[in-house]
């Protein structure tokens, strides 16, 4: 029992002092951990310290790089100035030593003049008189040598004005013709009666350009249709030189002669058909043609034709019977006034037809046949209206 009571004591004191060592080792323990946390964090400290630093450093290093870059700079210019003013100086130098010694110079030439002028005898009247004379024609001859260039001179001028202002003319229609609308070459079929106008068409905008007579051959083809294309296609396949000048020729020969192109405006007059009296459309386009055929008549002589009086009488009667009552008062006006025997030229005539072409197709009165139209299509078989 008592041997009991000693152990149970004997392991309380034990378990005791274990727990005392458990304590203090922990104790240690902690304090060891709460050292080496402070031990890291001043280390880190210490680092982002030397990390500052180091920028501050770098950032010291550039501002001094920088300011030598600039004295560096600044030394070089002046260095540079002082080159220029030594340079500058010498420059004047130079051309002082010059004009010394073009001054000296001067002075020798006065002074060899002035010894051969001792050394030259007096003149007589005579020979003085003669000399003034001889060197009043030298003047003479200089200044008129001297007008002639100044006339060259204003010639030349002149004419680079006149250059001048025809190159601006130019430029100025080349601005104006690149802001209009392209203008295309119609195409030619074969009819005479267009081809002077298509001919000018193509002059303009084709044959006049600097272009080779191959290219400007394969203008003319695309151009031409029907008979003019095939007569166009021979001188492509025949590949010659000349063979633009001659499907132009060609071409001319057959449409441009004034003959075929006389025949064909009294031919289309002629087949012209008759104008009724309602037809103020049919009226205008015969206006309008015999207004070509006057343009036409002005460069084919053939077409005086038109101003006999039996050829009037063909026209006249294609119009309507009351224009041709109103013709003959045209007729016998112009007879009383010049004469029985005249009669008022193709010209008078056209004139006349456009007159009443106009009074006919008058907009505001457009709508008087359609009315009148109208009101007939309205009405029975027995003449009432519905």
């Amino acid at each position: 029992m008592a041997t009991t009571k000693a152990m149970s004591e004997s392991a309380t004191k034990t378990n005791a002092t274990s727990g005392l060592a458990r304590r203090k080792a922990m104790s240690l323990t902690n304090r060891s951990t709460t050292s080496s946390r402070k031990t890291i964090k001043q280390e880190a400290a210490f680092k982002a310290e030397l990390a500052a630093m180091d920028q501050e450093d770098a950032i010291e290093l550039k501002e001094a790089a920088h300011q030598l870059e600039l004295k560096e700079a600044a030394h070089q210019l002046a260095l540079k100035k002082e080159r220029l003013r030594l340079k500058r100086l010498q420059k004047v130098a130079e051309f002082a030593n010059k004009m010394q010694e073009a001054e000296d110079a001067d002075e020798e030439y006065a002074e060899s003049c002035a010894s051969e002028l001792d050394s030259i005898p007096m003149a007589t009247e005579g020979e003085t008189m003669t000399r003034f004379f001889t060197s009043q024609q030298r003047e003479d001859s200089h200044s008129k040598d001297e007008s002639g260039c100044w006339d060259k001179v204003a010639n030349s001028l002149a004419q680079m004005a006149q250059f001048s202002i025809k190159q601006s003319e130019i430029s100025e229609k080349l601005a104006v013709t690149s802001q209009l609308p392209k203008l295309e070459v119609p195409v030619f079929r074969g009819d005479p009666i267009d081809y002077t106008r298509w001919r000018n068409a193509f002059d303009g905008m084709i044959d006049a350009k600097p272009l080779d007579s191959a290219t400007k051959l394969n203008y003319l083809n695309n151009y031409v249709a029907g008979e003019p294309k095939e007569v166009v296609e021979h001188y492509l396949l025949l590949g010659t030189s000349d063979a633009y000048e001659k499907a132009r020729e060609l071409l001319s020969e057959r449409y441009g002669n004034a003959s075929v192109v006389s025949m064909a405006f009294t031919s289309k007059l002629k087949s012209w058909p008759c104008i009724s009296d309602r037809d103020s459309i049919g009226l205008r386009a015969f206006s309008d043609f015999l207004e070509k055929v006057v343009a036409a008549k002005m460069t084919v002589e053939s077409l005086g034709i038109l101003d006999f009086p039996q050829e009037n009488f063909r026209l006249v009667a294609k119009l309507p019977p009351y224009l041709e009552s109103k013709w003959r008062g045209v007729i016998d006006k112009w007879q009383s006034a010049c004469g029985r025997a005249t009669y008022p030229p193709f010209a008078k005539f056209s004139e006349f037809v456009k007159k009443a072409a106009r009074q006919a197709n008058i907009p505001e009165l457009e709508g008087v046949e359609r009315e009148r139209r109208s009101h007939h299509s309205l009405k029975t078989p027995r003449g009432h209206t519905l």
